[in-house]
């Protein structure tokens, strides 16, 4: 009797992972920067679970910081993510060490990013002991596709 009934629970086992996966798809949502999040940061801070944060043409002068996320940040043409003149060292918190100041920090996440231009706005120069960059990665994972990079050294 036991056997027969852990026969039975393996492929109704397996139709509930399944079922779960799929409702999971099916709830990821689309996020819509600036109609809905007036920000990049704010609609990434809202993202959950497979999430896509899609930004309209625009000047965005900001940086973004992503943490514990899976999404993806889909620019439209026209999209630009410009340096501000004061960024912090967004990896600061998780990795004293590391000496970048990223434009976008990916942070123990998977993110896909794709269709942004990003303009450093050469500001390189106004730190003087950190790296500045367009994109860092730290502990994480994820694919930069049809980006721009411009005013970075």
């Amino acid at each position: 009797m036991k056997r027969l009934i852990k026969i039975r629970l393996k492929p109704l086992g397996g139709i509930l992972l399944a079922a779960l996966g799929a409702t999971l798809s099916a709830l990821a949502a689309e996020l819509r920067v600036p109609t809905d999040y007036p920000t990049i940061q704010a609609g990434v801070n809202a993202a959950h679970f497979n999430d896509t944060v899609r930004i309209a043409p625009g000047v965005y002068t900001e940086q973004v910081v992503v943490v514990n996320k899976q999404l993806t940040l889909a620019g439209a043409p026209g999209t630009v993510m410009r340096a501000k003149e004061v960024m912090t060292p967004s990896l600061l918190p998780y990795e004293p060490d590391f000496g970048a100041i990223p434009l976008l920090g990916i942070i123990r996440s998977q993110v896909t990013v794709s269709g942004i231009e990003f303009e450093g706005e050469h500001l390189a120069d106004g730190y003087p002991d950190a790296s500045f960059m367009g994109v860092t990665f730290f502990e994480a994972s994820g694919q930069v596709e049809q980006c721009g990079f411009k005013g970075f050294r």
